[in-house]
């Protein structure tokens, strides 16, 4: 150590320091990949503090809530400890996929949880909607006397299925004058109503007895339809189940789809 004569000897003299470090929540807005330090503390009694600013780790779940979300939300922030880094817990809406299944009503199918870089996936089965009915008059050169499905053209993504109904062409009309007319059972006559006297018009009107059935095929109560000078009436196709019928002026008939379900109607005789 040198010796200045007459002056102040300057020993300079290196001491031991230690640091501690401090870590929080990097609140800024540039993104980081790692811990910074954003500040440091002078020594005080030889210890030097360090603050470093790291930053979170998210993790993401799905809202549960009942709101509707536009995009993810923080719904909740755990401050660092320790060597642990701060966590931020983001929920975020579920991206639904909706794909056609067998069943008949709405059920969630399968629920994929997010991750770090993937939405959440929900897959809704929907079921398939009903077969749209088309309906066109029959034009072949056979007679038919009731509606009938002809093709079904099959469902797309986005398209229903389509069934294609063939109905029978109208029975020729009744001339509308001052007569009237009445079926028994089966048979229909036309009535004077003048004198009474009834004059036959076709036997075995309609489709006749359905197998099993009690009075089946009988033709009950019947009306005439001024707007198409036709007979309506009610025909018994199955035990507890009858159909309207359209009855032409030769007798000629046609099943309509319509059907009444429940009590039967009793034979007799009926005027129109």
């Amino acid at each position: 150590m040198p010796t200045v004569e007459g002056g102040v000897v300057t020993v300079i003299e290196d001491l031991p320091f230690y640091t501690t470090t401090i870590t929080e929540l990097y609140t800024g807005t540039s993104l980081i990949t790692g811990p910074i330090a954003i500040s440091t503390i002078l020594a005080s009694d030889s210890v030097v503090t360090i603050v470093m600013a790291t930053p979170p780790v998210f993790s993401t779940r799905f809202y549960t809530g009942t709101s509707i979300l536009s995009g993810p939300i923080t719904v909740t922030t755990l401050s660092p400890s320790g060597s642990d880094p701060a966590t931020v817990i983001i929920e975020k809406p579920p991206v639904t996929i909706t794909q056609r299944y067998s069943g008949s009503s709405t059920v969630t199918l399968t629920k994929i949880t997010p991750t770090a870089t993937e939405d959440g996936t929900v897959i809704i089965g929907i079921p398939a909607p009903q077969p749209v009915t088309s309906y066109h008059q029959y034009s072949g050169s056979s007679s038919i006397n009731a509606a009938r499905a002809v093709t079904t053209i099959q469902p797309t993504d986005t398209e229903p299925a389509t069934v294609v109904i063939e109905t029978p062409a109208p029975p020729p009309a009744f001339s509308c004058d001052e007569g009237g007319y009445l079926i028994q059972v089966r048979t229909l006559y036309r009535l004077n109503l003048v004198t009474g006297v009834n004059s036959l018009v076709a036997q075995n009107v309609g489709p006749g007895a359905p197998s099993g059935t009690t009075n089946g095929g009988t033709i009950n109560p019947i009306g005439y339809n001024v707007l198409d000078n036709l007979i309506y009436g009610i025909v018994q196709v199955a035990n507890s189940k009858s159909q309207v019928i359209r009855i032409g002026s030769t007798g000629s008939y046609t099943l309509m789809n319509t059907f009444i379900d429940g009590s039967q109607y009793l034979p007799g005789r009926y005027v129109a």
